[in-house]
């Protein structure tokens, strides 16, 4: 994952909302009510995160 100009490795649902602590409580949330799963489907997982936070930074 590629943030503010440096890379991140992504291996887990830990390892993406920890680069995002910011927001971290509304991410949980937003994992929960959407019933995301980062292990069935972790591009999936990753691109719905990434948007999410997105909409809540604009």
């Amino acid at each position: 994952m590629l943030k503010e100009g440096q890379y991140y490795t992504v291996n887990s649902k830990g390892a993406l909302l920890k680069q995002f602590r910011s927001h971290k409580k509304e991410l949980d949330s937003y994992v929960r009510r959407h019933k995301l799963n980062f292990k069935k489907d972790p591009v999936a997982f990753i691109t719905a995160i990434v948007e999410h936070y997105e909409e809540l930074t604009r």
